[in-house]
């Protein structure tokens, strides 16, 4: 398409009018206050009005319109601009933010005087005749179809002091209004949440910046439908989907959560981030043994009846190191007679091998209060390394999950030291130049090639990252949950076994 210049005219603010089919809303209204709501909902309006009075408008940019009723338009392009515009001038036009523009105003009365009642605008000839380009710069597609989040959004935006949730399923007796009006509540009250790990609340709204997205309402309904999991989180729902009390906000109740429900609910979003839960999980199937588990850790309930029932790391039968040793019932058959032990037990007593007549199998590793080590084969390292993974076996990671992830990236990086310590090229500085080694020599084999690429690239949302190791040594604001620290377990520990198990010859040399 060649060069085709619009003509550019003067209009009055008050002849223009948003356009109803705007793309950024998900659902047409016949009304441009409802319109209106939405954006300021979604598309921060208030702060490109705080930038229209602080700094004055700049039509850098026109506004692209169409002609409509004589001496009117509809603005194709430039609807949040518009928007903005529309309620510094006339506060009364968006009654849910009124008191904010009259306070802008107020703060910026010298500035205000110069506000524009006209403006410089780009006349199509149709909405064809423009389409293409304004897909093009917002979403390289002529249509974009909205999520339900985004339509959750929107209706949550119509309720206000003279809006209830029964008027918009008045409007709307086609759509589940209370459904959307339950996602769109429960998103703020995430959001606000104070977690420790300060990442999870920006990317619960969508605003970490990276490639993991942000967390899907659609899909974070499974876990709040259950009656159980809502409780453990601090939510209650009334009849129209809003959170209890209806005397706070969302936001409110959100930043207010404290105690175990704020750990329940960090968890649970940690899952979700971690993609260990989505809307397929057998958690949340109810009557299924796995909701009943997670439930059970929600709430900050053991799962673990009985502690003579084995567990898998050989703390069944006896206590502390003692299983080291060999324990009841199976010797030091799972190491065998080489003396070649883990350390944490797993080659002896009844919690590592098959159950007897009558004994329930090993309980899921993390229901456990520390990591699972067993499988590690770190008998045979020197003295100092093997002081690191008794140490790390001996940590709560509830209790204690930052040092739990900083032994735990100690051991990483003194074990890829000690499987090249005898390979006559030894691997030398920190962790991330050390790894450079490990990524060398191991990333063609299948079975790591996928842990590899996460721990080598991977970003400091990626738990047991390089990124993130680093991240909680340097930074004094990081603070992994337990969930993450568990994750970062589970990433690493197939290259721990690998480096331990495949540690080179003395003397042979290895790739650079």
């Amino acid at each position: 398409m060649g060069y085709e210049p619009l003509p550019i005219v003067e209009v009055d603010v008050d002849d223009l009018r948003l356009d109803l089919d705007n793309y950024r809303i998900p659902t047409r209204r016949d009304d441009e206050e409802a319109a209106l709501k939405y954006l300021f909902a979604s598309e921060d309006v208030l702060g490109a009005a705080r930038m229209i009075v602080r700094d004055g408008y700049f039509d850098n940019e026109v506004p692209v319109v169409v002609a409509d009723d004589p001496g009117g338009y509809v603005v194709l392009e430039g609807n949040r601009r518009v928007s903005a515009l529309k309620a510094l001038l006339d506060p009364t036009v968006i009654p849910g933010h009124d008191a904010d523009m009259r306070g802008l105003l107020k703060r910026f009365a010298v500035e205000a005087e110069q506000l524009p009642a006209r403006i410089r605008v780009m006349v199509a000839e149709s909405r064809s005749q423009v389409a293409p380009r304004i897909a093009r710069l917002h979403t390289g597609r002529s249509k974009k179809a909205w999520s339900l989040d985004q339509q959750a959004t929107f209706y949550y935006s119509l309720l206000d002091a003279s809006t209830t949730p029964e008027d918009v399923r008045a409007h709307y007796p086609d759509v589940n209004v209370t459904r959307l009006l339950k996602m769109a509540a429960v998103r703020r009250f995430v959001a606000n949440a104070k977690f420790t790990d300060r990442s999870l609340r920006s990317w619960v709204s969508g605003q970490g910046g990276g490639v993991d997205g942000e967390l899907k309402m659609s899909a974070f309904e499974y876990a709040y439908k259950v009656k159980e999991i809502a409780a453990a989180i601090g939510l209650s729902f009334d009849r129209d989907g809003l959170i209890e009390p209806r005397t706070k906000t969302p936001e409110r109740i959100g930043k207010a959560l404290g105690g175990d429900q704020l750990v329940a609910l960090e968890h649970l979003v940690s899952e979700f981030r971690a993609e260990r839960l989505n809307t397929r999980s057998p958690e949340f199937k109810r009557g299924a043994s796995e909701q009943a588990s997670l439930i059970a850790r929600l709430e900050g309930r053991s799962s673990d009846p009985d502690p003579k029932d084995g567990d898998g790391d050989g703390s069944a039968g006896t206590s502390g190191s003692a299983g080291a040793q060999g324990g009841s019932g199976g010797g030091d058959s799972g190491a065998g007679s080489s003396g070649r032990g883990n350390g944490d037990g797993s080659e002896g007593g009844s919690g590592s091998g098959g159950t007897g007549s009558g004994e329930r199998g090993p309980n899921h590793p993390d229901t456990k209060p520390t990591l699972d080590l067993s499988g590690l084969s770190y008998g045979d390292t020197h003295v100092n390394l093997n002081r690191r993974y008794q140490e790390l076996r001996k940590l709560e990671v509830r209790v204690v999950p930052i040092a739990a992830a900083m032994v735990m990236r100690s051991v990483l990086e003194s074990t890829i030291k000690w499987h090249y310590e005898a390979s006559g090229t030894r691997a030398h500085g920190e962790l991330k130049q050390v790894f450079a080694r490990v990524k060398a020599d191991y990333s063609g084999d299948k079975a790591l090639k996928s842990a590899i690429g996460k721990v080598d690239s991977g970003g400091a949302s990626q738990p047991g990252s390089i990124t993130w190791f680093n991240g909680i040594v340097h930074d004094g604001d990081a603070a992994p949950s337990e969930s993450e620290v568990r994750a970062a377990w589970d990433l690493i520990n197939p290259l721990l076994r690998h480096l331990l198990r495949q540690a080179p010859a003395s003397g042979a040399s290895s790739v650079p």
